[in-house]
This record gives structure tokens, sequence and C-alpha cells, in this order.
């Protein structure tokens, strides 16, 4: 706090001790004040910004005591900067008048070292309350706004996850002789995993789960991009491999964000029971054969897509009897940890 721009009020019922002590902080350059009694000082300190007050006991009307007890019990005042300035020197004045609030305690005639010393260290005390004050204001401040930006960034969350959710299919196929089941849970609001089905030539149905590396807003938007490539490539492609190939070689051109999708694409000829795959760097597939009562993998065809351009991926296939069944899932599935908190990947 500059000297300048500070402001003291002196409270004492004698015109000499009140008028040496007002002189002496006007030469230090603080805009001074004059009260001669408790009451006057508290009208003028409940309507002016006081940095300091200079407070005598021995008064009419109100004595300082009572001017003390009456700051320290209002919030709003019991931070002012009292230095008692008395002719009462014992002790226990002292004493009650620290405990009332009083930051400091001189004896009359006051020496002028000691006051310029206790001035200035009151003085400092208030410009770092001060500060504090505005600091504890620019942090609710800025508490108050990070409040609110992340109550929209959860709605804009929110908003983003129905959007994603509607790309999902509303309704699984329904094929004689066939179940299908699916569930889709993200992790965070958003995420970078998906399945879709596909109508394709012939009558075959197709089915792609994919996963995409990273995980939140990115993940989720470059989902979206590789959601509709594949589609479209899957459509109308003669072969899963050739229609991975294609996917693959969009998204890398269109692409520079350093993501990439692992999936397993599938095309099922419902009347033989013939599937056909590309696994792209997803994590294989469960393969559950009835007749055998054991669990298969559908092991990794190509790399995922995004990475290389010119990759090249092969397909497999294999035949589904009664009672078989194939489990696709993300790697959400193999970072969940049991009950022991151990993977279950």
């Amino acid at each position: 706090m500059e000297i300048q721009s500070a402001s003291a009020l002196v409270v004492d019922d004698n015109d000499e001790n009140r008028n040496l002590l007002a002189r002496r902080l006007q030469r230090k350059g603080l805009l001074v004040m004059e009260a001669v009694n408790g009451r006057q000082a508290l009208e003028l300190i409940r309507h002016h910004n006081f940095d300091l007050v200079l407070l005598d006991i021995m008064m009419p009307v109100m004595n300082g005591y009572q001017v003390l007890e009456t700051l320290n019990a209002d919030d709003k005042l019991s931070h002012l900067s009292v230095i008692v300035i008395s002719g009462v020197d014992d002790l226990g004045s002292v004493a009650r008048c620290i405990e009332m609030g009083a930051e400091d305690y001189l004896f009359k005639p006051f020496n002028k070292v000691l006051l310029n010393s206790r001035v200035n260290a009151c003085l400092e005390k208030k410009r770092l309350r001060d500060q504090e004050v505005v600091y504890h204001q620019q942090i609710e401040e800025y508490n108050c706004q990070l409040k609110n930006q992340l109550q929209r960034n959860e709605l804009e969350l929110k908003m983003a996850r129905r959007v994603q959710a509607s790309l999902l299919p509303a309704e699984l196929p329904q094929l004689p002789n066939w179940e299908f089941a699916a569930r889709w849970l993200p992790a965070h609001q958003v995420a970078g995993d998906f399945y879709d089905f596909i109508t394709c030539r012939d009558g075959q149905l197709g089915l792609v789960v994919g996963d995409v590396t990273d995980k939140g807003i990115p993940a989720a938007l470059f989902m979206v991009f590789a959601y509709y490539k594949v589609r479209t490539c899957m459509a109308s492609a003669q072969t899963p491999a050739q229609g991975i190939i294609e996917a693959n070689c969009m998204i890398c051109s269109e692409s520079s964000h350093g993501l990439y999708v692992s999936l397993v694409y599938t095309r099922i000829d419902p009347l033989s029971g013939e599937i056909t795959y590309v696994n792209a760097w997803h994590g294989p597939p469960l393969l559950y054969r009835a007749s055998q009562a054991q669990f298969l993998t559908l092991a990794t065809t190509g790399m995922a897509l995004g990475m290389d351009a010119g990759a090249t991926f092969e397909q497999s296939s294999l035949r589904l009897g009664p009672g078989d069944f194939i489990l696709f899932y993300t790697d959400g599935v193999q970072d969940t940890l049991n009950e022991v908190g151990q993977p279950f990947g």
C-alpha cells in the first residue's frame, strides 16, 4: 500500500494529543480524519474505509475499550488495524486491548521512532490483507467461471454421447436361426468404440466392431469419421478384405491426427452359416464350438486402419454350427479388473 493513498483516523479527546498525532501522520502522507470520542469514531469508521486507527482509551461518551469491543464484534470491521495510544500504562490494559483486537499498544507520551515503525507495520499488514482479499475474490470468480464452463462441457458431452449413440444400430438384425446381442457402454461420456450391422449383397450381413486408439473427445470424433468410411466401403465391397483395404486407404489419406482404429469385420451368410472375417489388429474374438465345448480365437489378419495406406489384409473363413457363437469385444473388457484387482485380459 502506498503511504500517500492510505487513510487514518485519530481518536482522542485531548485536542493537543489529537492534533500532534494527526500532523505526524499527515507528514508521512496519510489522509487523516479526527474524532473526539468513541461514538464519533464509530460513525466515521462506518462511513469511511480507514486503513489505520490511532485510539485513545480514556475518553467521554464512549471509551477505547468499548470501541474495540464493538469493532471486534463486527465481521466487517474486525480486521481494521488499531494502535492504542494511551496514558493508561498498566499491563492489564495492554493485555485487554490486544485480546480485543488491537494491533499494538503505545504509552503516552509516545516515542516518535516507535510510532513510525508501528504505523508502517500496520499499513503493510493492511496492504497484504487487502491483497489477500483481492486474491480470494479472483479465485472465487475463477472457480465460478470454471464451474460454469464444466457445466457447459458436461452438457455438450451429454449431447455428443446422444449423437454418438444415435449412430449405433437402433435394432438388432432378426434372422431365422440366428441370435444377436450387443451392449455399448463407454468408460466416459463419449468413446471411440463402435459396432455396426451392414446389409451386403446376396442377402449377407456384415458385422463390424471397432475401437479407436485413445479416449475421450478426439477418439469419439475419429470414431464417427472411421464409422462412415468403413460403412461406405463395406456395403459395396466384393470381399471383406477388399472393403477393409479401401477403408484403410481412405482413412490414411484423410486423417493426420496420429489416430488409428482396430476392428473386426465379419460377413455372415445366414443360410450356410459361413463366416468370413478380417481382424485388423483387434482383440481376438472368442469362438465357442458347442460340439467340442471349447473356446477358440479369431487371429489377427492385418494391422490397424489408419497406420499404413499400403497395408494388405487377409481374410479367413469358418462355419458356425448349432450352438456355436462368437464374442466380439473392445479393450475395455480386457482392461476391466476383477474382484481381486486382476485384469480380465
